[in-house]
């Protein structure tokens, strides 16, 4: 009863200063990543006191999954979008099985102009749309930082998403991070290929050329034993993961996550260039999540294979539609930054159920 009463506290105390701070900010801007960086910077101190285990919630025994060769306390994760550690940690402890550090590429990249975040309604539900074109730190940054130190909590997998403008820029990143996990002895890691960030020039060519990412993920094979999940794009066509899935199918460390943010005109939704720079983005929320639910039960019914399933699930119904159709784990985003409490609910849910 104490720790339902202190979830509910938390949920109406995380709503209430999101809107505050949203509302606050856009009276200077209407950018919504400024309330971003401020909710991370809030969160970094915050992270730093005693008062984050007041954030701590237990998992139950009961919803653990193995995966591959990793145990995962619980069978939803975070999926990959974040490089903010303090916020990665907080995750964890609400309840998350797993977090995935935000796709890396070889050199660091500023991403497109801002502004490039918004929140928009479809169907009366909260989405975000995004063109960030995959800002990042570079690899460097993420090696000589020791990120991974910082989130290293109870054994936990730690997902880290890769990716690149060639077929070589994958290969070198992979290779570079390999050996900085193995000279580490870093554990409980698994690799995340990103070919279909939607709001990138180049994104999505593997997502097009099935034979071209099949060779690449070949070459991955040699490079690294770990586990390997490819993130393809919502609206991959069934042909593609015929011919994809036949070759996961052979393979004894490689899975597929489905999948990424949905490419999406303004048009479409009404923004002006004042709140959203670009003509198109990234969507993400619950609008994604028929299409992730129909691709899994696709490919459950043919294939083998680990299955993460990204896009749309925000709630105990779905995420455990989603596992009864034959997804081994399910990614979460957009719920994480509307309502991250939303976790440790379908945790408790999901132990009630088994």
């Amino acid at each position: 009863m104490l720790n339902k009463c202190r979830l509910i506290f938390l949920q109406a105390l995380y709503l209430i200063n999101r809107k505050f701070i949203i509302s606050f900010l856009k009276i200077f801007s209407p950018d919504l990543e400024k309330s971003i960086v401020v909710g991370d910077l809030i969160l970094f101190w915050i992270m730093k006191t005693p008062f984050k285990y007041f954030f701590k919630f237990h998992i139950p025994k009961n919803i653990s999954t193995k995966v591959f060769n990793l145990n995962f306390p619980s069978p939803v994760i975070a999926a990959s979008f974040k490089d903010h550690s303090s916020s990665l940690h907080f995750w964890q402890l609400i309840g998350v099985g797993a977090v995935t550090y935000k796709t890396l590429l070889k050199e660091p990249s500023k991403g497109n102009l801002r502004p490039r975040v918004v929140e928009v309604r479809i169907d009366g539900k909260k989405h975000l749309i995004n063109s960030l074109g995959l800002p990042n730190k570079g690899i460097d940054h993420f090696i000589n930082t020791k990120v991974i130190e910082n989130i290293i909590y109870q054994n936990r997998p730690i997902g880290i998403s890769i990716g690149g403008n060639s077929d070589e820029e994958y290969l070198q990143s992979l290779k570079t991070i390999e050996q900085f996990i193995e000279n580490k002895n870093y554990r409980n890691i698994f690799y995340e290929i990103n070919v279909s960030c939607p709001n990138t020039v180049h994104g999505k060519t593997l997502n097009d050329n099935c034979e071209r990412l099949i060779n690449l993920l070949s070459s991955f094979q040699l490079i690294t034993s770990r586990p390997i999940f490819v993130k393809v794009a919502p609206d991959t066509s069934n042909d593609f993961f015929l011919k994809l899935g036949n070759f996961l199918n052979m393979q004894n460390n490689l899975g597929i996550n489905i999948g990424n943010t949905k490419s999406q005109s303004v048009e479409n939704l009404n923004l002006s260039s004042s709140i959203f720079r670009h003509e198109s983005g990234g969507l993400s929320g619950p609008v994604l999540y028929n299409s992730t639910l129909e691709s899994v039960k696709f490919l459950s019914s043919r294939f083998n294979f680990p299955i993460i399933a990204t896009g749309g699930a925000s709630d105990y119904d779905s995420v455990k539609n989603l596992l009864e159709n034959g997804a081994s784990l399910v990614g979460m985003a957009a719920q994480l930054v509307f309502n991250p409490f939303e976790i440790a609910k379908i945790n408790r849910d999901l132990s009630n159920e088994v």
